[in-house]
């Protein structure tokens, strides 16, 4: 699976994945249609050129967590689902794009346990990628939120149908695997 998801990828791919531990679970929760993935990310290359995934990740015992780069490999991990989907940007808007998401990881961004789209200090997996396409192409690329008890949030599946997403690669562990 690795090796195919490396040959897909492009930097400012949106990689979906199941898993993701408790938040994972919660994440997939907070969906409405298809409730598989449970993290987000944005594909970009390190120094070495190497594919890795910038999202925002936390532990929910802890409270801590950041916007942080991990190895495509190693965000994949014990994955059974994955997808890429390919932002519809223009080349000059899809490095603005990977350049938001880069800038996060570099300050650190703490995950934003409280799930606020009311500012940008603290981000959580699908607000990265949001907050992302709109500092990149000033276009809510999610413009039907989800709602839940009053608060409107990001879900996995509301970016996952974005029309400003091609999906390019989609990969499910078989039974034999």
């Amino acid at each position: 699976m690795i090796g195919e998801a490396s040959a897909a990828a492009r930097p400012g791919d949106v990689l979906f994945k199941s898993g993701g531990g408790l938040w994972g679970k919660l994440a997939a929760n907070f969906s409405h249609t298809d409730k598989t993935y449970g993290h987000v990310g944005v594909v970009a290359r390190n120094a070495d050129g190497a594919l890795v995934v910038i999202h925002a990740g936390g532990d929910p015992v802890s409270g801590e967590g950041r916007v942080k780069t991990d190895a495509l490999e190693h965000f994949l991990g014990a994955s059974n689902k994955a997808a890429l989907y390919r932002p519809l940007l223009a080349e000059a808007e899809l490095e603005g794009f990977i350049a938001y998401a880069q800038a996060a990881a570099g300050r650190a961004a703490p995950f934003d346990t409280a799930f606020s789209l009311d500012t940008e200090d603290a981000l959580y997996c699908t607000e990265l990628v949001w907050r992302a396409f709109f500092a990149a192409a000033a276009a809510d690329a999610v413009p039907d939120k989800s709602e839940r008890s009053g608060k409107t949030y990001v879900a996995l599946d509301d970016l996952q149908g974005s029309a400003m997403l091609d999906e390019v690669w989609l990969w499910r562990k078989s039974v034999s695997q």
